[in-house]
Formats: structure tokens, C-alpha cells, sequence
């Protein structure tokens, strides 16, 4: 799914609440989400911080493969998760810190 087509969701079901708040869990994944959302929404919305959980990697596949069992996602194993994925995803906490 391109990345706008994600974000405009996002925002759909944003406007709909009545919270003004919320948490994005699970996104962005890659750099290339990040740069869709800043050029999606600019400053619609106040990205107040970003949290980023350190874990080893057998801990990264373990929770993986749990969410596998129930997700239906097809990237939702092992072999589809690449090293240069994680290394991307690495690094946006040194993009929100930036900020």
C-alpha cells in the first residue's frame, strides 16, 4: 500500500474521533513513511514525540512471529523482515530528536 494511501487513512479515522490525541503505534516504519507523513500533513498535526522500544533480536522475532499467528500479514515473518529494514527504522529516533 503506498505510503499516502496509509497516512490519508490515518487522518480519516483521526478526524472522526472526538480525542484530539493519539498514538501511532507501529508507524512510521521506514524512513519512507516518515517523509509521506511530513509531506502529507505537515503541521495538521503535532507529532509531540516518539517512542522506540530497544530489544534484542531474538526478541524482535519471537514478538513477531506471536503477532504472525493472528495478524494475516504477509510481512509478518522472519524471512520478509530484512536487516536494512531495521537499520532504517533505527534511525528515526535520531529524526524525531532532531526535530
Amino acid at each position: 500500500m503506498p505510503v499516502e494511501v496509509t497516512i490519508k487513512l490515518l487522518l480519516a479515522a483521526m478526524s472522526k474521533s472526538v480525542c484530539n490525541k493519539f498514538l501511532i503505534d507501529g508507524f512510521p516504519r521506514s524512513i519512507d513513511n516518515y517523509e509521506g507523513w511530513v509531506r502529507v500533513v505537515g503541521d495538521k498535526a503535532n507529532v509531540a514525540f516518539c517512542l522506540f522500544y530497544e530489544c534484542t533480536e531474538d526478541q524482535l522475532q519471537e514478538r513477531l512471529l506471536k503477532r504472525g499467528e493472528t495478524s494475516g500479514r504477509a510481512d509478518d515473518n522472519c524471512e520478509k523482515q530484512s536487516p536494512l529494514s531495521r537499520d532504517l527504522c533505527a534511525l528515526l529516533p535520531e529524526i524525531y530528536t532532531s526535530c
